[in-house]
């Protein structure tokens, strides 16, 4: 009777043994096959529970780390995507500069191929009077723009600030920055980036990007 006994009780810690063993064992062979969803069911509190407990963390660290893998290859691919669409850009304005010999006809083509190839809301130009003391408008994608307009290097505006100091403007949210001159033709200006253009080192002008998002300008 003590022998019987003896065997069955073996038998019943083998099944609690072996049981909790073959989950884990299915479940980790469920997540080798990427379903990282799962996780291993802890119903003990001996070794075996907490073997299943550190399979379980184990298992969220690795989603975690390959969720965070995945957003920078997302980034990245979104990069590369930019910047061949720079390049791309770049190279259509080449074409039109070789093609096209009325200045102002020229102009209007880059601004409207800037706009239409990364959606912004208008694309300006300025070039340097001949006194060079004041910034004229000379071409827009903006149906409704200022043609008209003149900007005095004296005063207070993005355009003048990057003639007077040489370097790119970037305004990531226009209504707080003391730079940013309003515009009743562009109502929609959420952030601007103003480009300096040169000819060697002689500045000409400005190229005014014109966004109706906060932040639309990435480094």
């Amino acid at each position: 009777t003590a022998l019987i006994f003896a065997i069955a009780l073996s038998v019943r810690i083998m099944e609690g043994i072996a049981r909790p063993l073959e989950d884990l064992a299915k479940t980790a062979t469920q997540i080798a096959a990427g379903d990282l969803g799962r996780r291993a069911p802890v119903e003990r509190e001996d070794e075996i529970g907490l073997l299943a407990g550190a399979f379980n963390i184990m298992t969220a660290q690795l989603q975690e780390l390959i969720a965070g893998l995945e957003l920078r290859v997302a980034e990245r691919t979104s990069q590369l995507q930019r910047a061949a669409l720079h390049l791309s850009t770049s190279a259509r304005v080449s074409r039109e500069i070789t093609s096209i010999l009325a200045i102002d006809t020229l102009l209007a083509k880059v601004t409207e191929l800037i706009a239409s190839a990364f959606g912004y809301y208008a694309v300006n130009i300025y070039l340097l009077a001949a006194d060079g003391q004041k910034l004229v408008f000379r071409a827009s994608s903006h149906p409704t723009a200022p043609h008209d307009l003149v900007l005095d290097l004296s005063s207070a505006s993005l355009n003048s600030e990057a003639i007077r100091t040489n370097r790119q403007l970037l305004a990531e949210n226009v209504a707080q920055d003391p730079w940013f001159l309003a515009d009743p033709n562009f109502p929609q200006i959420r952030s601007e980036l103003i480009i300096p253009l040169r000819v060697g080192k002689r500045i000409i002008g400005t190229l005014d990007l014109l966004s109706a998002e906060p932040d639309a300008f990435k480094p």
